[in-house]
């Protein structure tokens, strides 16, 4: 795959936008035809979240080569008569794992210098903002200021849910006249889902008559692992129904995890997969799960709830970001964020959800979600330049 070869440098971000412009001008796509050509370059590449395949899956056919990159020194002296954009995701590899606060300002810097070379080039500087700050942010301040700085240069803000703004507020502001609010999208057509819930119940060893709640994902501490764990304790011993709860993640960081997976080791009723989960084993986790719970202690949008609507299972999330919008019209709970007994009451209020009448709702809420509609709409967006006026 392209993105693959990319990533690995097997192959140059030139040459993918020759292959990619020979490809458009076969659509009637160019300098000579009514419909103008655009190239994307996307950064960092993201292997194994296909958020980015997702997204940018409609743009050929919308007149845009998307390409992606884990060099920006490798495109910033591209020359291209049509529109150029930089399109930039996740900031963290920016400053890196350093905790020396020069050496993160220097890192801000070059990359602040490169930004401005590659906009003087003709680039447009998109930023998609997926979360505030890194959830593991060491030099807050040295974050804040890479993001302050970035905003300026910037040409479209896109935003995936309507709380951005306010989330981020406490740290930088975004001008409103460069924000573009473009939704998550879902998962279908990326997962196979061919097997039953039933079939998936016995691939993972669960009885029929548990009532399964599902953590699914990388385990981070802000995930708040340990609120769910001990929520699901503290219910456990509330009712009488047969209660299971499946942890499928990998651990971040051994040392957090060593207190919680004792007490994970010392439920019967507590399965932990940390082993990384193949593509076509995921619809097992939620297809056995009556419901995905995601206790975050910080969110802003969340791949995880539109992986769990993907396969028809509801959700538990708290009521802010991503999930308020996501869940406001049913396909699950919200709970007041950081309230424990708000979090064991939306968990105890699920074991009587009527999950048929949910499942229709997910459906609905789906469409709204597709990713071919949503790839559509964002290289419209692209195409004309930025938000409407």
């Amino acid at each position: 795959m392209r993105i693959n070869e990319l990533a690995r440098q097997h192959a140059t971000e030139l040459d993918a936008l020759i292959d990619g412009a020979l490809i458009l001008d076969s659509q009637k796509f160019g300098l000579n035809c009514d419909n103008e050509m655009a190239a994307i370059f996307y950064y960092p590449i993201s292997i194994g979240n296909p958020f980015q395949s997702l997204y940018y899956s409609k743009f050929l056919e919308n007149g845009i080569v998307p390409i992606g990159t884990n060099n920006l020194s490798n495109v910033a002296s591209i020359r291209w008569p049509g529109k150029m954009f930089l399109h930039l995701h996740w900031l963290g590899n920016i400053i890196g794992d350093t905790e020396n606060s020069d050496v993160a300002n220097q890192r801000v810097e070059e990359f602040l210098q490169q930004i401005d070379a590659m906009k003087d080039n003709g680039f447009n500087i998109i930023w998609t903002v997926h979360n505030i700050l890194p959830h593991d942010a060491v030099l807050q301040d040295c974050q804040i200021k890479l993001r302050v700085e970035l905003v300026k240069r910037c040409d479209i803000i896109h935003t995936m849910c309507g709380d951005t703004i306010q989330l981020s507020e406490a740290f930088f502001s975004l001008p409103e006249d460069k924000i573009v609010n473009v939704p998550h999208p879902t998962y279908e057509t990326f997962y196979p889902t061919q097997y039953s819930d039933l079939e998936s119940r016995f691939q993972l060893n669960i009885n029929h008559d548990e009532f399964v709640f599902l953590f699914f994902g990388s385990i981070q501490a802000y995930k708040g692992l340990h609120d769910l764990v001990r929520a699901f304790k503290e219910l456990d011993s509330r009712t009488d129904k047969k209660l299971k709860l499946i942890i499928a993640g990998k651990v971040f960081n051994q040392s957090n995890f060593k207190t919680i997976k004792n007490e994970i080791d010392a439920s019967e009723n507590i399965a932990l997969f940390q082993n990384r989960i193949p593509n076509e084993d995921v619809q097992h986790y939620f297809k056995a799960a009556n419901i995905c719970v995601c206790p975050y202690r910080i969110t802003l949008n969340s791949g995880v709830a539109h992986l769990s609507h993907t396969f028809g299972t509801p959700v538990i999330g708290p009521n802010v970001g991503g999930f308020k919008e996501l869940l406001s019209g049913g396909g699950g709970y919200t709970y007041e964020q950081l309230n424990f007994e708000d979090l064991v009451l939306a968990m105890e209020k699920s074991l009587t959800m009527d999950f048929d009448k949910e499942r229709k709702k997910i459906l609905k809420i789906n469409q709204k979600y597709n990713p071919d509609k949503i790839s559509s709409q964002f290289a419209e967006i692209i195409s004309r330049g930025g938000a409407d006026d």
